[in-house]
């Protein structure tokens, strides 16, 4: 089945799980950002889009119970300051790779912490990571104290995030959607059979099998309705899109 659908996922050690089985010519990896261009042109059929997506973009529809999420922290999403005692933040320099985990800062420190803050390029306090960039950073920083978005949203809400999940392209029929959905759910069944093999270190390990979730169940579909109504209040998004689960 894979074999006649173009599947994306982003191009980070944290999707390995939930590519298992899928042909390599099957597959297009990318940055999230470039992954999500990629589905708006058309190219791709389903793709591990961020779910800010889902508020920007109408008749969208998402695999439930499946996607990249934690339930506080998540190790590669996170506010790196300038220098170690810099923890106050008048500018930040955006993540070139995921408009999602910039708006999720946005959010956290707009409306949770009251602090606003301008987005600037260059000599900013603080900088958003994530990724396998933001990973290795904390891999090999661990005592660099770092806002982690992940931790911070659960902090502020009580839920759980999801950073990414499944969403179909409009262009693909109802019931080859639900083939899609039955397909990559088996190829997460295959995944977390395998994390070890994916993981070259101990923390890595911890990353995809504790701090990492995989499987959605309904707080993570309130935490979606909760981050798109927290971005209409503090003007980043100008209404609701609704999306069909699958």
């Amino acid at each position: 089945m894979s074999s006649v659908f173009k599947i994306g996922a982003v191009s980070y050690l944290n999707a390995k799980p939930l590519l298992e089985g899928i042909p390599f010519d099957s597959l297009l990896l990318l940055p999230p950002r470039q992954l999500a261009e990629e589905f708006q042109r058309g190219s791709l059929d389903v793709a591990l889009l961020p779910t800010y997506t889902l508020f920007t973009h109408p008749n969208l529809r998402a695999i439930r119970g499946l996607g990249i999420g934690c339930e506080g922290t998540v190790l590669s999403v996170f506010i790196k300051p300038t220098t170690p005692e810099k923890l106050l933040f008048q500018t930040l320099k955006p993540s070139p790779e995921s408009m999602s985990s910039n708006r999720l800062t946005e959010v956290l420190l707009k409306k949770y912490q009251s602090a606003p803050f301008l987005w600037q390029e260059s000599e900013s306090d603080g900088e958003v990571m994530i990724g396998d960039l933001a990973f290795d950073f904390k891999s090999k920083n661990p005592t660099y104290p770092l806002i982690d978005l992940g931790e911070a949203w659960w902090n502020a809400t009580g839920l759980p995030f999801p950073f990414a999940v499944w969403v179909i392209h409009p262009q693909v029929t109802q019931g080859k959607g639900e083939e899609i959905a039955r397909f990559l759910k088996e190829a997460l069944v295959q995944g977390k059979s395998k994390i070890r093999s994916y993981a070259k270190t101990a923390l890595e390990f911890q990353y995809l099998s504790h701090y990492l979730q995989y499987e959605f169940d309904s707080r993570y579909e309130q935490s979606l309705l909760q981050w798109q109504n927290d971005l209409i209040e503090i003007g980043a998004l100008d209404g609701k899109q609704e999306w069909l689960w699958v």
